[in-house]
């Protein structure tokens, strides 16, 4: 990452996306006080977006769980569980 990107909003969040995603699936352990990536860092796939970071997230995620959060998504930022159920009980039947 080139030194004027971390200006940029998000860069820092971005970055600390990047490495959740890695510890997630594996590709970066803890050893001691370090960390360490258990594969050449050309081997590993990192996504350019934090949009990539997500889907991948959501990629393992189990179906129903998956389904809660798409549901949750078109609801918006804020919504009472109970709208979540009541879409969930609506997608079911």
């Amino acid at each position: 990452m080139k030194k004027e990107s971390w200006r940029k909003p998000g860069a820092i969040r971005f970055v600390e996306e990047i490495i959740r995603e890695l510890l997630e699936r594996g590709d970066l352990v803890k050893a001691g006080d370090r960390y360490i990536c258990k594969h050449a860092i050309d081997q590993c796939e990192i996504p350019n977006t934090i949009q990539g970071v997500l889907a991948a997230r959501m990629d393992r995620l189990s179906d129903d769980l998956k389904r809660t959060v798409q549901i949750a998504s078109v609801i918006g930022r804020d919504f009472a569980f109970r709208l979540l159920k009541a879409s969930w009980s609506l997608e079911t039947n």
